[in-house]
């Protein structure tokens, strides 16, 4: 079975005063004053609201099986209540797309610096190269040399490694411009607003209302 009220359909609704018996406006469909039958409430709304704030509201039917969500509602819902988030996940891909930014800015400095270290480690392996052809040692000494060619080997290739890789990132072409854009896309998407459906007065008050 259902019932009739009266609001301005933001959230606010008439209510009978009791200590002045006057109807007045109040905010949550809770306190509202109920009619079971249309034409009471129409009566009233005629005869007995202010002009003043009468334009403002309308009578309207409400169904028992239809009960109107409100926070307390939303609150005793366990579900939701003890569920628990990782943090802001957007945050945490911003903060990707930062470190990305940087790899990005600093390949150019890090390839110069491989470029060096590379250089390097080659004036290394020439000379144990040449020690090796022209040397007279030992088992332990032959031993020393081949664990000593074989790091600045290894460092070689960490290197050369290193720099296919920025030269991949390079390939990629990614732009400082597309790179802005696409945070101001996601700072958008961080304050976006939204837009109640049909309980309006859920949200009044509320920073989060607004467009989506």
């Amino acid at each position: 079975m259902g019932y009739y009220v009266m609001t301005d359909g933001n959230g606010t609704f008439i209510t009978l005063d009791k200590s002045t018996n006057k109807y007045v406006p109040i905010k949550g469909e809770k306190y509202a004053f109920k009619w079971d039958d249309r034409q009471k409430a129409v009566n009233i709304h005629k005869s007995s609201l202010s002009k003043k704030i009468r334009p403002m509201y309308s009578v309207e039917y409400r169904n028992d099986s239809d009960a109107i969500v409100n926070k307390k509602n939303l609150e005793q819902q366990s579900q939701i209540t003890s569920a628990k988030f990782e943090g802001n996940a957007i945050d945490k891909l911003e903060s990707m797309l930062q470190s990305v930014v940087a790899i990005i800015g600093g390949v150019d400095e890090r390839f110069d610096e491989l470029c060096d270290k590379l250089s390097e480690v080659d004036k290394k392996i020439v000379d144990i190269e040449h020690y090796i052809e022209f040397g007279k040692f030992n088992c332990y000494q032959g031993w020393i040399c081949f664990k000593i060619l074989q790091n600045l080997l290894q460092q070689r290739r960490q290197y050369k490694n290193e720099m296919e890789v920025i030269n991949k990132i390079r390939c990629c072409k990614i732009e400082s411009k597309e790179v802005d854009i696409l945070k101001a896309s996601i700072e958008q998407i961080k304050f976006k607003k939204y837009t109640p459906r049909a309980f309006k007065e859920l949200f009044n008050g509320y920073c989060n209302q607004g467009s989506e």
